[in-house]
């Protein structure tokens, strides 16, 4: 099986703690005009996995507008 990635980049690094908490890892850090450019990658999430994620998001969206209603 093979492993697909999702990757990132950012110059940020407030949010490293919560990225870390979702699955991120830092690969590589890059000095781009005297910037620290960091790079992150974690596992893309399968077709099973994705169908539900989208499907909660449906589902929290739907819940919100109805609560707002």
């Amino acid at each position: 099986m093979t492993i697909r990635w999702q990757y990132r980049t950012t110059t940020e690094t407030q949010r490293l703690d919560e990225w870390g908490e979702q699955g991120w890892e830092l690969v590589s850090v890059v000095i781009v005009d005297g910037r620290e450019k960091l790079y992150f990658k974690k596992p893309a999430p399968s077709i099973r996995e994705q169908i539900t994620l989208e499907q909660r998001s449906q589902v929290i969206g739907e819940t919100r507008e109805d609560s707002e209603a």
